[in-house]
């Protein structure tokens, strides 16, 4: 390939081929698409400010590949040899997303965190920070050096390399900050090495309000038990496609950590959090994970419900299970004519031990047992004869074998040899 260009700077490898000219942008495009094609994990290095791209590929780590004055393997080339003067560098993730690399290339780097937030404060994720920087090129001129977009925190987190000027704006939905499109504000001035530094952009628009209500807990009568567990797997970032071919289109790029809401509402609270109107819940929560039991009266319809509401933009994975336990003898008093009385245990839930009593107004043989949910036998507490007395049993949530017991909800039973009781116990740990 000469290295020169036309009238245009083809992107498509087939043209590339055909034109047999191109600059470094060409060659790094046509380099991914040979070793791709050769079945080599082939990615774009991006060093906007400093007019340089090339490529990375896949040896049990990511190697430096330069396929315009070869060279592979030799990161600091560029800086050293060339003597180019870098602010950031992205790899360009085969998602569409961006991965700052600038401590692979750059021996003096620093940490700069810029953070959106709407006008009232709350955390903006899914805006676009743009980062431009001076002293690259040039000492006066200033380029676009690199952009992020912000997780559910509002943050994103750019390495830089020290001794350049910094300057950024943020686009969102919701506004931008400068309003005027094109401008920047003064980010970071100078960073020293191994300096850790923060940057704070707010827009004019405001994230609505959440449109639920907290209700007192509701009446603990049990018909049914119901049992959620559930864990958050990572946030997607809502990633804006810049740089490209693509015209501002959005690809999903996935990150750690992640916060959901769950709560419970009945049917009318249900419809109407559906139809985005106002609504009422019981036991809300915003966490990463979750693992809890509620009771539920058979008067009505309850839905437990996950809701991404404290994101603007960004989405969440997540992944649940939802049991419902019935059982006849719930909420009923035992008859005074029975045998056997069985107490719920107390406390409930409990974490390390709780007690279990017993009334017994026949003697005879009795054993008393703990299941999991699934019906399998846990541990026999008690077993053998019965004097007409009152009993108290302790349970550790351990099984037979002396292992502990994971969270969860578990059955008790009390069994004669022609009777038998059941209740229900919650473990967390």
């Amino acid at each position: 390939m000469n290295f020169n260009s036309g009238t245009e700077r083809p992107h498509q490898p087939v043209r590339i081929y055909d034109l047999h000219l191109g600059r470094c942008g060409e060659h790094e495009d046509i380099t991914a698409a040979a070793a791709r094609a050769s079945l080599i994990p082939c990615r774009c290095i991006e060093a906007y400010s400093s007019d340089h791209v090339w490529n990375e590929f896949w040896d049990e780590k990511w190697w430096q590949w330069e396929p315009v004055n070869f060279s592979i393997r030799d990161n600091f080339v560029y800086s050293k040899g060339w003597g180019k003067k870098f602010g950031t560098i992205l790899a360009r993730q085969s998602t569409g997303g961006a991965e700052q690399v600038t401590d692979d290339y750059v021996e003096s780097t620093a940490s700069l965190s810029v953070y959106a937030v709407e006008n009232n404060g709350k955390p903006l994720d899914g805006a676009v920070i743009m980062l431009a920087a001076r002293k690259t090129l040039d000492e006066t001129s200033l380029f676009i050096d690199s952009y992020g977009v912000t997780d559910n925190e509002g943050k994103y987190s750019f390495t830089v390399s020290a001794g350049r000027e910094y300057y950024g704006r943020v686009d969102s939905p919701l506004g931008s900050n400068p309003t005027t499109s094109g401008q920047v504000v003064p980010i970071l001035m100078n960073p020293e090495e191994s300096g850790e530094y923060e940057y704070t952009l707010k827009i004019g628009g405001v994230i609505s309000d959440s449109k639920f209500k907290i209700l007192p807990n509701r009446d603990p009568t049990i018909d049914y038990m119901a049992d959620v567990r559930y864990k958050t797997q990572k946030q997607v970032l809502n990633w804006r496609l810049l740089f490209n071919d693509l015209g501002g289109e959005y690809t999903y790029d996935n990150s750690l950590g992640a916060e959901i809401y769950s709560f419970i509402c009945d049917e009318t609270n249900f419809k109407q959090a559906g139809q985005n109107m106002k609504y009422d819940v019981s036991s809300l929560d915003l966490s990463s994970a979750g693992e809890y039991s509620f009771n539920i009266p058979a008067d009505k319809n309850w839905y437990f419900l996950l809701n991404n509401s404290n994101s603007y933009s960004n989405l969440v994975h997540a992944s649940g299970t939802y049991r419902l336990f019935a059982s006849t003898t719930m909420g009923i008093e035992q008859n005074s004519g029975s045998q056997m009385v069985l107490s719920q245990n107390y406390p409930n839930p409990f974490n390390k031990t709780t007690e279990i009593g017993l009334n017994i107004e026949e003697p005879g043989f009795y054993r008393l047992s703990i299941f999991n949910s699934q019906g399998e036998l846990i541990r026999n507490l008690a077993e053998g004869q019965f004097n007409t007395e009152k009993y108290s049993f302790i349970w550790d949530g351990t099984d037979s074998t002396g292992n502990l017991m994971p969270s969860g909800a578990y059955f008790y039973r009390l069994e004669s040899r022609d009777r038998f009781d059941n209740k229900i116990m919650i473990l967390i740990r």
